[in-house]
């Protein structure tokens, strides 16, 4: 059966961060804001297309190379060249990371998170019910989880986030081939293949930081689990 976090279809990651930025303040009608809106583009993409290109990134590393179990942050810039930068969030319970990142990227984690993949067991079923699209369907079972998030906080620079449920994103179907060594550790639905996927979560696109040091951190989960994450941040 799956797995929170980590495992199955969950990367509850990155629940809980401290990343002292400039500021993390909901404000995304102004010039000064730090974040983008849910709904803009970012470097000719939607933020929904950024998730799945940040999944099929967690999904290509095995088991003690993947950021989601680096315990120090040292794993954070591990095959990073795109135009958007990665942070992550844990298999479950919290974790404190150093990282030096590039200036001048938009920064992309998830404060709670979900992918489900098919073929795979289901709340919900196992396959699409007749006249269901596998996209509905797994929308869907996405949705089921993702509707018992709780917990949720992103603290940059010492300022909070506010209204962090405008901040959900769910993504198109998209195709991943993932490392098979996940299957013993985090999903064991993957098989090694190109399978299809839908992912749903609570995502913050933030703009490029100043140069220097900042402190993030941010926290979620579901009933009986929950993530946090404390970076450490040198942006050069």
């Amino acid at each position: 059966m799956k797995n929170y976090y980590i495992p199955k279809f969950f990367l509850v990651a990155l629940l809980a961060m401290n990343v002292a930025m400039t500021s993390c303040n909901k404000d995304d009608d102004t010039p000064s804001s730090p974040v983008f809106a849910p709904t803009e583009t970012v470097e000719g993409k939607s933020i929904g297309d950024w998730t799945t290109i940040w999944w099929q990134h967690v999904l290509d590393f095995d088991c003690a190379t993947n950021p989601l179990n680096d315990q120090t942050g040292a794993n954070t810039g591990v095959n990073q060249s795109g135009p958007v930068y990665f942070l992550f969030g844990t298999s479950g319970g919290t974790v404190n990371r150093t990282a030096t990142i590039p200036a001048g990227k938009p920064i992309l984690f998830p404060l709670v998170n979900c992918y489900w993949q098919n073929p795979c067991s289901t709340p919900l079923g196992d396959n699409p019910t007749q006249g269901q699209t596998m996209k509905e369907f797994l929308t869907e079972v996405c949705a089921y989880f993702m509707d018992t998030a709780e917990n949720l906080s992103c603290n940059l620079d010492g300022k909070e986030l506010k209204e962090l449920e405008s901040y959900r994103v769910t993504s198109d179907l998209f195709y991943y081939t993932g490392n098979i060594d996940l299957a013993s550790c985090f999903d064991n639905c993957i098989n090694g293949e190109s399978q299809p996927a839908v992912a749903d979560g609570y995502w913050i696109m933030l703009k490029p930081l100043s140069p220097g040091s900042h402190s993030l951190h941010f926290t979620g989960g579901f009933p009986n689990f929950g993530v946090g994450v404390n970076y450490t941040l040198t942006v050069q």
